[in-house]
């Protein structure tokens, strides 16, 4: 179903007339009569947050009448929302807080336990020059023939996790001392990311 149908078909199931659904939702008159009759398929995700609760539906749902999302993505959306909703508030609390720990390990992982591998995925530059795919590639054959008789001794999961807390308590309690002692000393440029 086109977006245009499926806003007209929820507008009717409410028994609005485009007047009164333009008046709800702040979307002009003539500008629903071109969504609906097809002559505006792509409205704004603006418009979309505007009408999703005069029509009482999600405004995700209304992204994907009108091709933003795919019926996967959907699902997964509803899943997650399954999901955080049945949580109590608590639980969310420290769901969140989980997430941004491994978030923190992840980037922290990325500071400090770099592989070049991940580096020739993105922009890669070499004195002021930006590599090509194909000197990446090159690159990435060098290093591999170069290595691959190496013993590989990447740190494990568990090993930057333990890294990245301890680094983190130090941190801490370099704070704490400061603020006890009440001295004035920046340690935060020590740990900031270059």
């Amino acid at each position: 179903m086109v977006i245009g149908e499926f806003i007209k078909e929820q507008r009717l199931n409410k028994g609005f007339s485009i007047r009164k659904l333009a008046e709800l939702s702040g979307v002009s008159h003539p500008y629903l009569s071109q969504i609906e009759t097809g002559k505006n398929t792509k409205p704004s995700n603006d418009v979309l947050h505007k009408l999703a609760d005069p029509l009482g539906v999600s405004h995700f749902d209304l992204m994907v009448a009108a091709g933003y999302y795919t019926k996967e993505e959907l699902l997964i959306r509803q899943q997650q929302e399954e999901f955080f909703n049945s949580m109590t508030s608590e639980q969310f609390d420290d769901y969140i807080e989980k997430q941004n720990e491994v978030f923190l390990i992840e980037e922290y992982r990325k500071k400090e336990f770099t592989d070049i591998e991940e580096l020739l995925n993105g922009n890669v530059y070499f004195d002021k020059y930006k590599l090509t795919s194909k000197e990446k590639i090159m690159v990435y054959k060098i290093l591999n023939a170069l290595f691959e008789d190496k013993q590989k001794n990447y740190p494990s999961d568990e090993e930057i996790k333990a890294a990245y807390l301890n680094e983190r308590n130090a941190f801490k309690n370099i704070n704490e001392w400061k603020d006890s002692d009440g001295i004035d000393i920046n340690y935060d440029d020590d740990f900031k990311e270059n």
